[in-house]
């Protein structure tokens, strides 16, 4: 069986956990414009490692979320003049399971929210200078992208909510055995690790922190077996509905919180059948503010994309959904 592409290159080889090799497309639109012939990916499982072969001109070219970068290098790479920095269309979030104790409680979750400082995430962990999350739309595909839907590091607010949701729920806060998961990458470990001191110093409480792989940590999201989780989001296409379909129905399988809301889902719906630029940009404005005020997911921050490239390379860029592009790529002589 041979597989079928679009783009400008092929597979040519897998080796797994070890190489991928994709091979020039012949069949390809432009394919005449194609200058490179091959171009091999390696699995490397850790990140100083790739760092250290980028550094060693054992590799040309490394990006986020394909190579990974470490907290130490994060603080250095915007002093770099072989990176390039830029905002796509995803951002980190908090999922919070809604069937389950305690934060079937939106008041809770609320709280939970409003205790996190975002803004020492992002200097002191992801170091990107990215903009913290206070609503779900990114820019640019947000009309209102300055006006804030939730707040951030609310201690005393925050407080409120907490003590109102324990009064809902009729428990004191030592009924409470909460624990968030996370994936086991060092970036998501560390902001782990600050969401727990945040919370312990608010609500005066003790959080389990329970750090998986990250294939296990989806599978728990998956299948709705944790608190709360640390997860994140990449719009698969330039559209606000990408975001907020995926919370639509209770059973989607990235609706890690199981909330589903009859309102929300006739809004979305309305939005997806009208041709009013206008009146479909207002109604996915009113399904983001319903749904970040039941908030079964707090936005932590949005995502910048990284692709350290070596000079001799040329024409590699990612589009505002983090993929990388190929078709122009050019490679000088060493």
């Amino acid at each position: 069986m041979e597989l079928i592409y679009s783009g400008p290159y092929k597979l040519k080889k897998w080796l797994r956990n070890n190489q991928l090799i994709l091979e020039k497309n012949p069949y390809f639109y432009n394919s005449k414009s194609i200058d490179i012939d091959l171009i091999h990916f390696y699995v490397i499982p850790n990140e100083n490692t790739a760092f250290q072969m980028y550094e060693n001109n054992e590799v040309d070219f490394l990006s986020s979320f394909l190579s990974p970068l470490t907290v130490d290098i994060l603080g250095k790479v915007l002093l770099r003049n072989d990176v390039k920095v830029v905002p796509i269309l995803g951002f980190s979030f908090l999922t919070f399971n809604v069937d389950i104790f305690p934060f079937s409680n939106p008041n809770l979750r609320k709280a939970f929210s409003l205790a996190i400082d975002r803004k020492s995430i992002v200097q002191n962990i992801t170091q990107l200078d990215e903009k913290i999350a206070t609503r779900c739309l990114p820019f640019p595909i947000s009309s209102a992208q300055n006006s804030e839907l939730i707040k951030s590091n609310d201690k005393k607010l925050a407080l409120k909510y907490f003590n109102k949701g324990l009064e809902e729920l009729n428990i004191s806060k030592e009924n409470l055995n909460i624990s968030l998961t996370s994936g086991s990458y060092i970036i998501h470990k560390k902001e782990a690790e600050s969401l727990k001191q945040m919370w312990e110093k608010a609500f005066d409480i003790q959080i389990k922190l329970n750090i998986c792989e990250d294939k296990i940590a989806l599978s728990k999201f998956q299948s709705h077996d944790y608190q709360i989780g640390l997860a994140r989001l990449i719009m698969k296409y330039n559209d606000p509905i990408s975001i907020f379909e995926r919370f639509k129905y209770k059973f989607h399988p990235k609706n890690y919180s199981s909330w589903e809301d009859k309102k929300y889902i006739k809004i979305l719906d309305y939005a997806k059948k009208t041709s009013d630029v206008k009146k479909r940009s207002e109604l996915i404005e009113i399904a983001e503010s319903l749904l970040l005020d039941a908030m079964p997911i707090a936005p932590l921050y949005f995502y910048n994309y990284t692709l350290l490239t070596k000079k001799r390379i040329t024409g590699l860029y990612n589009n505002s959904v983090g993929d990388l592009i190929f078709d122009e790529v050019k490679m000088s002589e060493r």
